[in-house]
């Protein structure tokens, strides 16, 4: 069974609330992704919390208890792919060309860059029904009824312990690429295509013509998940320019993402 030619995103409905590279991210899809051959959906808040409750009722309380919106949002991404089938994608993630006739397994994902992870949840896509994505869900669960309570971990963290990355790895582990790339372990690996870190998750300030997608990280989960959340352990960066790319001051009105600005 092939994958769906859907392409799955999530944002908040009111574009205000969007980085400005989102918008260049998005239409780089639908360029490489002819409209009326491929379907986009785009999610919004209730439509990932409705899409949780009414097709997957069992995990809804834990969903619901969730204490991040990332979380949800990372849960919803498994959802959305079991569901319907076809590829998520996150909103920050530029696209130089349709790769669609490479998928070749039941499930696709992407390598990762980080030493720690295997495969990433930014980009991740599958046939309609496929049980890793029920794998996946599940282990999201358990890592989240495993984890201390996040509150309690970040007050009582050392005073030499960075709060910033006790906090990522801790969404890391619930239901990111921690979590992710444990999920791999448990499934059939000839269902798997992991597809190569150099070409569709490059280094952010390279580029070559080989590249497929890249994604461009405009940082702390794009915002997604601030709206529920205070500043008590952290503040959150907000990102008007492209100035957040490496320090390099790259302004979004000019960068055509095929810059190498190493």
């Amino acid at each position: 069974m092939p994958i769906p030619k859907i392409i799955h995103h999530t944002a908040p409905t009111n574009k205000d609330k969007w980085n400005p590279v989102w918008d260049k991210c998005y239409e780089s899809w639908k360029e490489h992704h002819d409209p009326s051959e491929y379907e986009f959906i785009m999610w919004n808040d209730e439509d990932i919390d409705n899409l949780v409750k009414e097709k997957y009722p069992h995990f809804f309380d834990t969903y619901q208890s969730f204490p991040l919106h990332i979380l949800k949002i990372d849960f919803a991404r498994a959802c959305m792919i079991h569901q319907y089938g076809g590829i998520y994608v996150d909103m920050d993630i530029y696209c130089y060309q349709n790769f669609w006739d490479q998928f070749e397994r039941e499930v696709v994902l992407v390598g990762a860059i980080a030493e720690d992870e295997k495969v990433q949840n930014s980009f991740f896509g599958g046939e309609k029904g496929s049980s890793f994505y029920v794998l996946y869900m599940s282990q999201m669960i358990t890592e989240f009824k495993r984890a201390p309570n996040l509150d309690a971990l970040m007050m009582n963290a050392p005073p030499h312990i960075d709060k910033n990355l006790l906090f990522s790895h801790y969404v890391k582990q619930i239901t990111g690429p921690y979590c992710l790339s444990q999920s791999i372990e448990f499934f059939n690996p000839d269902k798997i295509q992991i597809l190569p870190q150099s070409e569709y998750n490059p280094v952010i300030d390279t580029y070559n013509e080989n590249m497929k997608m890249k994604h461009m990280l405009t940082g702390d989960w794009g915002g997604e998940g601030r709206d529920d959340y205070d500043d008590t352990y952290m503040s959150w960066k907000e990102f008007k320019k492209l100035g957040y790319f490496q320090g390099k001051g790259i302004d979004i009105d000019v960068f055509d993402f095929r810059g190498n600005w190493q």
